[in-house]
């Protein structure tokens, strides 16, 4: 299993002829509003990632989580989730993210994706600065 593309996008759309529409893809900071309760908040952040090499597998169990990489910012892990998929497939595309998506507070965060297929584990990383920009 290998990582073909892992990218943050405002949005992601599944188009009828097989492929991925990405919208607003961002770099490595990202500006969210600040919101009056406190944090950033974003409308909708979504990762979305390609993972190869899963050709004759039926179902991958995948989490992502959102890291704080600044020590006062705090991260929570998430349980695994199953997905079932087409074995007929080499690649597989995972999307992952929150609508509406509030972080604590400015700093630099960390995307981190596990997937696990036929007992193989695997760990993709994104760092991204985030900003308020209002």
């Amino acid at each position: 299993m290998f990582l073909k593309a892992l990218l943050l996008c405002d949005d992601v759309r599944f188009e009828q002829a097989g492929t991925v529409s990405l919208v607003g893809v961002h770099r490595e900071r990202v500006g969210g509003i600040a919101s009056a309760g406190g944090g950033i908040r974003f409308a909708k952040l979504v990762g979305v990632a390609m993972v190869g090499g899963l050709g004759g597998i039926a179902e991958v169990q995948h989490r992502w989580t959102m890291r704080g990489l600044d020590a006062e910012l705090a991260s929570r892990e998430r349980p695994f989730a199953s997905e079932p998929r087409d074995p007929a497939a080499d690649e597989h595309v995972f999307l992952f993210g929150n609508a509406p998506l509030v972080v604590p507070a400015a700093g630099r965060y960390e995307l981190v994706l596990d997937v696990i297929a036929m007992g193989e584990r695997a760990t993709y990383r994104y760092g991204v600065r985030v900003d308020a920009i209002g």
